[in-house]
């Protein structure tokens, strides 16, 4: 009896370790995307500032 209630006891802190992992996982991957899509956005801002820049300059000279 003695070794299953150990068994049963392990499994359990298995079990809340592998769900601690999964909740870590999770807001790392979240971290990682929200960091991710700001560099995103200001890249294509920056690209879309930049091709306003060359349409006036393109309507000045045309």
């Amino acid at each position: 009896m003695e070794l299953q209630a150990r068994c049963e006891a392990m499994q359990q802190q298995r079990d809340e370790a592998l769900a601690a992992h999964d909740r870590w996982v999770r807001e790392f991957k979240e971290e990682h995307d929200m960091a991710l899509f700001k560099k995103f956005k200001d890249v294509l801002n920056a690209k879309k500032q930049k091709i306003r820049e060359q349409q006036k300059i393109n309507d000045e000279l045309g």
